[in-house]
C-alpha cells in the first residue's frame, strides 16, 4: 500500500541542507544519500522517493521509478545510490550545481569523449603495470600538501618497497608485543638472509638512519619508546580533496564545487575507473609478512596503513577529464587539483607523520591474466626490497598457495576464515578431492537432457552436493567432453534444477539448442 506524501512531511531544512552539502563539495551519490536519510521512513519505498525525487528536482516520474527500483532497504548501499546520482544527474545538478555546469557537459563533443578514452587508459595503466616515477617531484608534491595542511614538512624517508617500508611503520607505531618480538629478531646476521629478515635488517637500516649515529644497543632500546606522531593523513585528505576558497562566490561554488570529487566529470565519463586493483594483495602480503616477524596467527597483527596512491589515481583521472570537457576551476582549487595528479603521477605509498615521512617506491613486476591480478608460479607483484604480493583470480592468497600447492591440506584449508581465500585453495586442491575427502552429502541428483526436449542425444547425470561448511555445489559435465565441472551456488538451493536457474538465470525449458 502506498503512502500518501501529503500526509508524512519531508523536514522543512532539507532543501538548505542538501544545497549546503553540494556548495561544500560532496558529490551527487552523497548528496542523495543525505536526502535518504532525512527521509522519513514510510516513504523510503521506490515509489515515493520517485515522487520526492520528481517534487525536489523534476526528475520525470517513470525515470524516477526505474533509476530507484530496487529492494527500498538497499536503496542506500553507496553502489546503489552512485547508479541513481549517474542516472539523474542532469536534473540534481541543474537544481544543486547550477545550469552552467549542465549545458558544459551536454556540449562535449567526440573529440573529447575520446580524451577521456585516452585518460582511462592512462590510468588504468598506472593500476596494472610498472610505471616510471620521479622521488624528485613527489617529495616537492609532499611538502606542498603538508604546507596547505598546515603542518611544516618533515624529512622524508625512502625505502625500495612497501614491504620494509610498512616493517619500519610498525616497529615505530606497533603494539608493544609487536615491537619486541621484532627487536628480538635484531639484528640481522644471517650472511644469506630468507625474504622476511631481508625486509627486517633494511627497516633497521632506515630506523638507525633516522636514530642518527647510536649503537645497534642503544637503537634498540629507544625503538620502543620512537614515535612518528600522529599521522596528517586525515588533514590531507580534507585539505586535498574537498574545495578550498571558492564558497566565497556561491554561484562558483555551485558550478565548481564537485570538480575536485567524481561526480561532474563522473557524469561526462561515467565509467571512468581503476580495473584490477593491486592494493587489497599488497596489504595481505604487508600483514603476512608482519605476521610471521611478529611470530603472530596470521592476521593477528595490527597493521598501520599509509596511503596507497592507487586510491587517488582515479579522482586525477576525473580532474584531467573535468579540464577536458573545458570545466576550469578556480585558481585555488586548481592549484590543489594539480597537487593531487602529482602525487599520483610519482608516488606509490606514503605515510605522513608530523616528524617524519615515509615514502616507499613502486613494484618492479606486475602481472595480469584476463584482466586481473594472477600469476601461478610466482608473485603477482613484487617490489625491489624482496617483498612479494601472491595473487589468483584477482585475490589476494597467502605465500603458500602458490609457492607449495602440495602443502594445502583439508585441515588448512577449514582453517582458513577469508572465505574468498579458502574457494581459492579449494580449486588448487582440487574441488572433486575436496569434495570426496570431507565426506560430502548428495543433496539432490538427476538427468537432463544433452539436447533440451531431445531424448535421443542421451542425457548426462549432475548432482547436488553439500560440505561440512555448508558450501554447496551443483556437480556435471557438458555431455561431450567428459570433463567434470564444480559450480558453487547459494546455500539455500534444495535441487539441481534450482540450482541451474540460479546460476542460468532461466529455466531450463526455457533453453532453446541450435546449430
Amino acid at each position: 500500500m502506498r503512502v500518501d506524501t501529503n500526509i508524512v512531511k519531508m523536514p522543512d531544512c532539507l532543501m538548505p541542507r542538501l544545497q549546503e552539502a553540494a556548495d561544500s563539495g560532496m558529490s551527487d551519490s552523497e548528496v542523495l544519500s543525505i536526502l535518504w536519510s532525512m527521509t522519513p521512513r514510510p516513504l523510503r519505498t521506490p515509489d515515493c522517493w520517485a515522487d520526492i525525487l520528481n517534487e525536489l528536482f523534476g526528475v520525470p516520474q517513470d525515470l524516477a521509478i526505474r533509476a530507484s527500483s530496487v529492494d527500498a532497504p538497499v536503496i542506500h548501499f553507496r553502489a546503489n545510490m552512485h547508479r541513481i546520482a549517474e542516472a539523474l544527474w542532469p536534473w540534481l545538478h541543474r537544481v544543486l550545481r547550477g545550469a552552467d555546469n549542465v549545458a558544459t557537459v551536454a556540449a562535449v563533443g567526440l573529440d573529447t569523449r575520446r580524451q577521456f578514452a585516452a585518460i582511462r587508459e592512462e590510468m588504468d595503466g598506472r593500476a596494472r603495470a610498472v610505471v616510471p616515477r620521479s622521488r624528485k617531484r613527489f617529495e616537492a608534491a609532499v611538502r606542498e600538501a603538508y604546507r596547505i595542511a598546515g603542518y611544516e614538512p618533515p624529512p622524508m624517508l625512502w625505502f625500495n618497497g612497501i614491504g620494509s617500508g610498512s616493517l619500519f611503520l610498525n616497529m615505530c607505531c606497533g603494539e608493544g608485543a609487536n615491537r619486541k618480538n621484532l627487536i628480538a629478531r635484531l639484528p640481522c646476521t644471517d650472511a644469506e638472509p630468507n625474504t622476511h629478515e631481508h625486509l627486517l635488517k633494511q627497516a633497521f637500516d632506515g630506523l638507525r638512519s633516522v636514530l642518527a649515529d647510536m649503537d645497534e644497543g642503544e637503537c634498540l632500546r629507544r625503538i620502543s619508546r620512537r614515535r612518528i606522531g600522529p599521522s596528517v593523513l586525515h588533514r590531507m585528505n580534507v585539505k586535498l580533496l574537498r574545495p578550498v576558497e571558492v564558497r566565497r562566490d556561491p554561484v562558483r561554488s555551485r558550478r565548481l564545487s564537485s570538480a575536485v570529487l567524481e561526480e561532474t566529470a563522473g557524469a561526462v565519463a561515467p565509467r571512468l575507473e581503476i580495473e584490477g586493483s593491486v592494493q587489497s594483495v599488497v596489504i595481505g602480503a604487508m600483514g603476512e609478512s608482519l605476521d610471521e616477524l611478529a611470530g603472530r596467527r596470521p592476521g593477528g597483527t595490527a597493521l598501520f596503513h599509509g596511503i596507497f596512491l592507487e586510491q587517488w589515481a582515479r579522482l586525477a583521472g576525473l580532474v584531467r577529464c573535468n579540464r577536458a570537457a573545458g570545466m576550469d576551476p578556480a585558481p585555488a582549487l586548481a592549484y590543489l587539483q594539480d597537487i593531487v595528479c602529482e602525487l599520483v603521477d610519482h608516488g606509490y605509498w606514503f605515510f605522513p607523520g608530523e616528524k617524519l615521512c615515509i615514502a616507499c617506491d613502486g613494484p618492479t613486476s606486475v602481472h595480469f591474466e584476463d584482466g586481473l591480478l594472477h600469476n601461478r608460479s610466482a608473485a603477482a607483484v613484487e617490489f625491489a626490497d624482496g617483498l612479494g604480493a601472491f595473487a589468483l583470480g584477482g585475490f589476494y592468497v597467502p605465500s603458500f598457495v602458490v609457492r607449495e600447492p602440495e602443502s594445502i591440506t583439508v585441515r588448512r584449508i577449514r582453517g582458513e576464515r577469508n572465505a574468498e581465500v579458502r574457494r581459492i585453495m579449494i580449486d588448487v586442491y582440487g574441488r572433486g578431492r575436496y569434495l570426496s575427502e570431507t565426506g560430502a552429502k548428495v543433496v539432490d541428483m538427476d538427468m537432463v537432457d544433452v539436447v533440451a526436449g531431445d531424448a535421443s542425444f542421451g542425457a548426462m547425470p549432475r548432482a547436488l552436493m553439500r560440505d561440512r561448511d555448508g558450501d554447496t555445489w551443483l556437480v556435471g559435465t557438458d555431455g561431450s567432453t567428459r570433463r567434470v565441472c564444480y559450480m558453487r551456488v547459494p546455500p539455500a538451493v534444495r535441487s539441481c534444477s534450482e540450482a541451474h536457474k540460479r546460476l542460468a538465470g532461466m529455466d531450463e525449458c526455457e533453453i532453446i539448442a541450435s546449430s
